[in-house]
């Protein structure tokens, strides 16, 4: 199975969302390393600035570098899980792409990587989700009717941090719903505001994923098949890392929690010490 990741440097170079740009770096250092232990193709589709900031600056060892991520510059930068999308897009093989906030100690299960479609787990009737769908529809949008959030009661997402599968042909229908989406509400994107864009992006991405896959009775496995709390608190138990957890996902608000960051900087500290360092090193320098 072809590991993937991918960076659209426009809504993401400076900080990531992370509270300090020193994490954002090794949280990058850190995913790429824990994936290349386990897996022999891990590919990067970028901009050309984000190969100067992953492979000239920190000096990741992809496989392979993609610089296809230009192409989408004309886009808002509020939208920013599209550079994950467009990468969907282009794939002609089955894949699983991971997030830079993910990290592994051990090789994805063989249900994952034989799957049609895989993703990290099923977020059922989170709260934000079901205000993220509010605010769209309170917002004007315009949706397909398959795809439209307003009748349901309660609203179900995958969570895609990590996400792909084997049946390339809905990876094609799926990333063309969602430029369709986003260029037939272009007027309603502009009048977002910075601090809604979270909820553009899960929809489009996560909301869209699932109700496609009912849409073509396609079976989703995820990795996680328990129920995740909507905290995700589950996810950043770095205490329990290697032998008791082997997956770790600093998702969404974790991310500015400077306690977190310093325990993804102790792991790359402790594993990967001439990368810790190397980092260190540019961020003294500037």
């Amino acid at each position: 199975m072809k590991i993937i990741q991918s960076l659209w440097s426009k809504p993401s170079l400076i900080t990531g969302g992370w509270s300090e740009k020193t994490f954002y770096y090794m949280s990058w250092a850190l995913s790429c390393l824990k994936l290349k232990e386990f897996y022999n193709s891990v590919e990067l589709f970028t901009d050309k600035k984000g190969k100067e900031f992953l492979i000239d600056r920190l000096q990741l060892p992809y496989d392979k570098v993609n610089i296809v991520l230009d192409d989408l510059n004309e886009f808002n930068s509020r939208l920013w899980a599209l550079g994950k999308i467009y990468t969907y897009s282009i794939q002609h093989e089955p894949f699983i792409h991971v997030d830079g906030d993910v990290y592994i100690w051990k090789k994805f299960h063989d249900r994952i990587e034989k799957a049609q479609l895989a993703a990290q787990h099923k977020e059922e009737n989170y709260e934000h989700n079901l205000h993220s769908a509010h605010k769209l529809i309170n917002g004007g949008f315009n949706f397909k009717e398959e795809l439209d959030p307003i009748n349901d009661v309660e609203i179900t997402e995958v969570n895609a941090g990590i996400i792909g599968g084997n049946n390339i042909d809905f990876f094609q229908r799926y990333t063309k719903e969602v430029f369709d989406f986003i260029v037939n509400n272009k007027k309603q994107i502009e009048r977002l505001k910075d601090k809604d864009s979270g909820h553009i992006n899960t929809i489009f991405e996560q909301y869209f994923f699932y109700k496609l896959s009912l849409k073509y009775n396609i079976k989703i496995e995820y990795l996680f098949t328990q129920k995740i709390d909507s905290t995700f608190s589950e996810l950043v138990s770095f205490a329990s890392i290697p032998h008791m957890k082997s997956y770790i996902h600093t998702v969404g608000y974790h991310k500015k929690n400077y306690a977190i960051g310093e325990r993804v900087a102790h792991r790359l500290w402790y594993e990967y010490p001439d990368y810790y360092n190397r980092i260190l090193k540019l961020i003294e320098n500037k």
